[in-house]
């Protein structure tokens, strides 16, 4: 760049020379000597300007030529096949080759591997299920509804039920609606439903409320309740049952085809002909919700076929045989079960009310630890307290590994406080008490500490007036009953230290 510009550069610089020499009063004096610089510059002048003019058209003729000829070139076809030679040299060159080749075989025997192993996974997956003659497995029973009503208009041989109360998606008479009636072989019909007045049905009802309900279940023994119905009626459990039992008012076909089994639900199963659709109940459920929920339908529902593997299909076959040969309980005997629900239930808590007091404590009580596992076999037992060498007698009301709860009548009361040390001894012979003996023997020779005293208060007349606990407590050492007789007083103790 700036070798193109220095003769402009010097042109300005000589004619800065003429002017300064023309105005210095020194060369005044002397007008032959700047005469003879004028003309020497305006000569240097002319011929840096014609050098310029010369160097410029130069300069432009080279480019023009420049663009001229490759503007030619690139049209050529000497360089069209130069360029396209190259191309194809460059991707015909043998290492790319073989590098691109490598890699593809690379990857497909990456790909080829994957799927076998996939392949063989899902085919060891399909073996077992076929091993065990399933031939499909269905979410949830709304899904098998199809299966199963389809299945069940083609029977000739076997319809049989087996559940808790069959009233929800498939209830009974959607069932039975299935079933043609008019042909000349029809399948044979055997229903299994539970029998919901037995402690395993009460059981479950537990599980499938909510802790005010089965408290109320539970402790609701007072004056004032006596005449009303117990709580465990209006459970979704027995409201089930009740629906089912109203189907077959009315359908003496079915009088003879209906049995109520006593022992707690392990299954939901229905037997067509050849194909058994079977559903596992579980105790557990998997929702937090507040309403009360059922936990019979949460599995998933297992298809077996005879024909792919019997063993399981024949497993399940006696299965219900089994049950359906031990279960005495026919639909006339359970209608007049059902006229004295009321005396039944309440032996059924009478009988079990101590191990449902502690399913209850359990379900909804502290979470106790597993060596504080409490018993319910020596509760009743007859024993001896000793304060301040003073002895009354009591009977035990609760009791775990780490405390107890006893009972005395209120004539028998001593004035005792939280903290009050005590010694136990037991004075019954049965054969229960022998856990309380083993209890007392880890106690350290029988010695309790009082942690929960029944309140009791003395009125003016001197006579003891209690104040009784509501609702009863539940700890991890025992836990408290309603108290059924006004004369009755309950005290909790653990192990002393």
């Amino acid at each position: 760049m700036l070798k193109k510009i220095w003769p402009l550069i010097t042109v300005l610089i000589l004619t800065l020379i003429i002017i300064f020499l023309h105005t210095w009063n020194i060369f005044k004096t002397m007008p032959g000597l700047i005469t003879a610089i004028d003309t020497l510059v305006v000569v240097i002048i002319t011929n840096l300007i014609f050098k310029m003019i010369l160097e410029a058209k130069f300069e432009k003729k080279i480019e023009d030529e420049f663009q001229k000829g490759f503007k030619s070139s690139i049209k050529s076809d000497w360089f069209k096949e130069r360029i396209k030679s190259d191309i194809s040299n460059a991707f015909d060159h043998k290492n790319i080759k073989e590098d691109i080749h490598e890699a593809f075989s690379e990857a497909k025997a990456k790909l080829y591997k994957e799927l076998k192993e996939e392949q063989n996974k899902r085919h060891a997956k399909l073996k077992a299920l076929s091993d065990c003659g399933i031939a499909k497995v269905y979410l949830n029973r709304e899904e098998a509804i199809s299966d199963i009503k389809n299945d069940l208009q083609i029977a000739t041989n076997f319809a049989w039920f087996s559940g808790v109360a069959f009233s929800e998606t498939l209830n009974l008479k959607t069932l039975m609606d299935n079933i043609p009636q008019n042909r000349r072989s029809s399948p044979e019909i055997k229903i299994m439903l539970m029998d919901v007045l037995r402690s395993p049905a009460i059981y479950r009802s537990f599980l499938e409320s909510k802790e005010p309900r089965v408290r109320k279940m539970i402790f609701k023994k007072t004056k004032k309740d006596k005449d009303n119905e117990h709580s465990y009626f209006y459970t979704q459990n027995y409201t089930a049952f009740k629906n089912s039992i109203g189907f077959f008012h009315g359908k003496p076909s079915l009088k003879n085809k209906v049995k109520f089994y006593g022992h707690n639900p392990n299954c939901w199963m229905i037997r067509i002909d050849d194909t058994i659709y079977f559903q596992p109940y579980a105790l557990g459920s998997n929702t937090e919700s507040k309403a009360e929920s059922v936990i019979g339908s949460l599995l998933p529902i297992f298809k077996f076929e005879k024909k792919l593997q019997g063993s399981v299909f024949l497993l399940l076959v006696d299965h219900f045989d089994k049950l359906w040969s031990t279960s005495n309980t026919s639909l006339e005997h359970m209608e007049y079960r059902l006229k004295a629900k009321k005396r039944i239930l309440q032996d059924v808590f009478s009988a079990r009310g101590d191990w449902l007091r502690h399913v209850y404590g359990a379900l909804y009580g502290p979470k106790l630890r597993l060596e504080s596992s409490r018993s319910c076999l020596g509760n009743g037992t007859l024993v001896e307290v000793s304060k301040n060498n003073i002895k009354y007698k009591g009977k035990v009301k609760d009791s775990s590994q780490k405390g107890i709860c006893l009972s005395f009548d209120k004539d028998n009361y001593f004035e005792i406080q939280s903290g009050d040390i005590i010694k136990l001894k037991v004075i019954d012979r049965r054969v229960n008490s022998n856990i309380i003996s083993d209890l007392l023997t880890n106690s350290k020779g029988g010695r309790f500490e009082v942690v929960h005293p029944q309140k009791v208060f003395y009125n003016d007349e001197g006579k003891a007036v209690i104040k009784w606990e509501k609702p009863p407590i539940v700890t991890e050492y025992f836990s408290t009953d309603t108290i059924t007789d006004p004369g009755e007083i309950q005290i909790g103790m653990k192990i002393a230290s």
